[in-house]
């Protein structure tokens, strides 16, 4: 195991004994690792974040409470995204990247429990990220517009790197990412969802400097203020040209049998753990 495989899963094991303290080990799925690493794009100051999946107990299936869907921030401030399954199966088919990346990432803790289940959601990842493509495609516009009017928003956490560079280099970079990410997925059906996500599409050499690029573009070593401004603005139409290609050619109509297969995964997540708290 490499250095940075150890440095994440050590900071994923901190996340879980979080998630154990909160929710108790019988109804966790499992925890994702989620950001910079999926993509190869992580270096030694990126946090590492997850997201935890949990099963509802059964007073929340009786009493219809609410969803657990909840941001925990850890004492060194890296985020642990707690969501109910069933939230988060809801998330799947709406197609956004942000979601659908804990399918394919290399880095998650399971609980055996329910391993097997999981496994067969992994079996169906890309069918699941190809649902409804049109809808996938705009899920990414939207990222994309999300990411250009933040580029310039002085959020409190970020105020600082706002100050230093006139901009926050990280949305810009996201932004360049996802347009990118858009137009595979549009253009290039035949490319797995995994390879868009972290660009093994690409040749070694290609993949390597599209990595170092958005790096740099990351920590604001590419581009001063006007030009991030140009850079953004280009994406932006790069991507909304790419939107207008999808709306011609996809009707928004989900698969049926993919819909159909997710349900019964999620329902016997739910069943499986019921049947142990009745017991």
């Amino acid at each position: 195991m490499t250095v940075r495989e150890q440095r994440i899963y050590a900071g994923m094991a901190a996340h879980w004994e979080k998630a154990v303290e909160l929710y108790g080990e019988d109804r966790i799925v499992g925890l994702f690792l989620q950001g910079s690493q999926n993509y190869g794009l992580d270096d030694e100051e990126s946090d590492i974040d997850t997201k935890l999946l949990v099963i509802p107990t059964l007073e929340e299936v009786i009493f219809n409470k609410q969803p657990i869907s909840t941001t925990h921030i850890l004492e060194n401030d890296e985020h642990m995204d707690a969501k109910d399954i069933r939230l988060y199966f809801q998330c799947f088919r709406k197609g956004n990247p942000n979601f659908l990346e804990i399918m394919f990432t290399d880095f998650y803790m399971l609980n055996p429990e329910y391993a097997d289940l999981w496994e067969d959601v992994v079996e169906m990842r890309e069918d699941i990220a190809h649902l409804n493509p049109l809808v996938a495609a705009k899920a990414m516009m939207g990222m994309v517009q999300e990411k250009f009017h933040a580029m310039e928003h002085k959020y409190p956490s970020r105020a600082r790197i706002i100050d230093e560079f006139g901009y926050d280099p990280k949305q810009l970079s996201h932004l360049i990412r996802v347009s990118n990410m858009l137009q595979y997925y549009v253009m290039n059906p035949e490319v797995s969802y995994k390879e868009l996500l972290d660009f093994s599409n690409f040749t070694s050499f290609e993949r390597e400097n599209y990595q170092t690029y958005l790096k740099g573009v990351k920590r604001g070593k590419a581009y001063s203020l006007e030009e991030a401004r140009v850079k953004a603005t280009e994406f932006l139409g790069f991507a909304d040209g790419t939107l207008q290609v999808a709306k011609e050619r996809w009707n928004g109509k989900e698969d049926e049998l993919t819909v159909a297969a997710m349900q019964e995964v999620q329902a016997e997540f739910v069943r499986r753990y019921l049947r142990k708290e009745l017991m």
